[in-house]
């Protein structure tokens, strides 16, 4: 009889185990890569604060855009280019390993480690953009002023009334710190929207995270004592063989395949499939 890797149980409970983690990673690169174009915005944008008369001084005395801009260009690069490497090389040594512990009681024990390349690159590539685009466009908006006004000291923001201040009886509570703060608060919003974002971002993760865990805590007694009732499967070299074990107070044959369901509506999925006969179930007893 011919069989492929699909008709293994093991491999396919694995295979669908591992799809349904692959979903889920999906959202955490995505939401690291908007962290890293804000975290690099921010910085670039106090880096350059910072040299604004070192950078108009140059202006004046001739050097052109891109050679001012080379200075954080290459900061961002190495950036990100060893940010991408270090993440890609330590996630890719200690992640499958730890997900294959996870998953190794799927009659798969030997764990095999490949490299993706593919994945490497994608990472270092979207580290980039996410790097040096955002450094671009900073420094896009601060070359584009004059020389004269790089070397003044930038004035600061006008401050604005706060909807909350029109609320007088809560107002009039707070400290002097405490209306600072809330005043600062919306007079920088750049550094609120990647506070709010950031802090945001993390609890949405860790809600995520205690909601899987909850819905798989879940369905445990569902699925061991509605769906399944059986204590144990054993898998024996020959099917006509029998487990003679003091613990064991019943036995019978059972038939485990993998098949691929085809519904009238919706997409193929495989499914493991357990077929048995009329007989006493499997009842393991603790000595």
């Amino acid at each position: 009889m011919y069989g492929d890797r699909t008709t293994n149980v093991g491999y396919q409970d694995y295979f669908d185990e591992s799809k349904s983690i692959a979903a889920i990673a999906v959202i955490f690169p995505g939401f690291f890569l908007f962290i890293a174009v804000l975290i690099t915005f921010t910085t670039i944008s106090r880096m350059i604060e910072k040299n604004r008369r070192e950078i108009g001084l140059m202006r004046a005395l001739g050097y052109t855009k891109g050679v001012i801009s080379m200075k954080y260009v290459i900061y961002s690069l190495l950036a990100g280019i060893l940010g991408s490497l270090i993440g890609g090389v330590a996630g890719m040594l200690t992640l499958p390993k730890f997900i294959f512990s996870m998953l190794s009681n799927n009659n798969l024990t030997h764990y095999v480690g490949v490299i993706p390349w593919g994945y490497l690159v994608e990472a270092l590539v979207a580290g980039l953009i996410a790097t040096l685009g955002s450094a671009a466009v900073v420094l896009i908006i601060n070359l584009r002023e004059k020389p004269m006004d790089l070397m003044r000291e930038r004035a600061p923001k006008a401050g604005k009334r706060i909807l909350l201040e029109r609320i007088k009886p809560l107002w009039r509570r707070l400290s002097f710190n405490q209306k600072v703060s809330y005043r600062n608060l919306f007079r920088y919003k750049g550094r609120m929207i990647m506070t709010i974002v950031g802090i945001a971002g993390c609890t949405g993760l860790m809600l995520a995270g205690f909601g899987i865990r909850n819905s798989v805590n879940d369905l445990l007694p569902d699925q061991f004592s509605q769906v399944q009732h059986y204590q144990g499967i054993v898998t024996l070299s020959a099917a006509n063989k029998r487990i003679h074990d003091k613990n064991i107070s019943a036995q019978k044959q059972a038939l485990v395949k993998s098949v691929t369901v085809s519904p009238t509506k919706g997409t193929k999925r495989n499914a493991t499939v357990t077929m048995i006969r009329r007989s006493p179930t499997l009842i393991l007893t603790s000595t």
